[in-house]
C-alpha cells in the first residue's frame, strides 16, 4: 500500500464533518468500502497514484452538506431519490 497523506482530504473533512463511518458514507454515496477508504487516503491502494473524487461522487457529497437525504438504489439504471433533511 501506498505511503498515506499527511493532510487531510476533501472526502475525510467531508466524512468527519457528517459523522460517518467508511461503510456509512460508502452507503450514502452507492460506493464500495474500499473505494470510501482510497477517496480519504486520497491514493488508490493498488497503484498508489492520487485518486481523484468522480464529479457525481461530489455532487452527492455537496448535496449530503446542504442537508439533503439521498437514497440510492442502483439496479440497471442509477435511480437516486432527494429528499430534504428534516
Amino acid at each position: 500500500m501506498a505511503p498515506r497523506s499527511t493532510h487531510k482530504t476533501e472526502y475525510a473533512l467531508w466524512m468527519k464533518r457528517n459523522g460517518l463511518t467508511h461503510p456509512a458514507a460508502a452507503d450514502v454515496l452507492g460506493i464500495s468500502e474500499r473505494t470510501s477508504k482510497q477517496y480519504a487516503a486520497g491514493v488508490h491502494s493498488t497503484t498508489g497514484q492520487t485518486y481523484e473524487i468522480p464529479e457525481p461522487v461530489r455532487k452527492l457529497m455537496r448535496a449530503r452538506d446542504a442537508g439533503v437525504n439521498i437514497d440510492i438504489k442502483l439496479g440497471i439504471v442509477p435511480v437516486v431519490r432527494l429528499e430534504k433533511a428534516g
